[in-house]
């Protein structure tokens, strides 16, 4: 069984790692919620999205939507940043808080990429949510 993968990001890097840390995925890349929300379904085994967009809405809205809907509420959500600002750092502690309170299952930033760490987390993070998958992942 193939793992489906919906990752909304804009940066090239990030996208790059998620191929990396997951290659015998079926992975959707979307760049904007909209595009997210057109590709989202109850098939959909994981969302791994960026903390923030430069050029489009809120990814919280993303996320908000997604755990109110009762056919999706139980993809498992992760958020991932490589390589954060100055600013991002500063304020991490509180977008993880506040990505918690509203469904995230797990916040992942990497100062350093490692695509061992970023696959370990996004594959507890979907044996946690889905025992199915537990231990038949590879």
């Amino acid at each position: 069984m193939t793992i489906r993968v919906l990752v909304l990001q804009e940066k090239p890097e990030n996208i790059a790692n998620i191929e990396l840390s997951l290659p015998d995925c079926d992975l959707a890349h979307v760049g904007t919620v909209d595009e997210a929300l057109d590709r989202l379904n109850s098939e959909v085994d994981l969302i791994v999205s960026a903390v923030h967009l430069e050029h489009d809405g809120s990814v919280f809205d993303f996320l908000k939507l997604a755990k109110e809907n009762p056919e999706t509420s139980h993809i498992p959500f992760v958020f991932y940043c490589s390589q954060s600002s100055r600013f991002a750092r500063s304020v991490r502690d509180g977008l993880q808080i506040a990505a918690r309170a509203i469904g995230a299952d797990k916040y992942v930033t990497m100062e350093t990429f490692n695509y061992m760490e970023l696959r370990d987390e996004l594959l507890e993070t979907i044996a946690d949510k889905m025992p199915r998958y537990e231990g038949r992942l590879w």
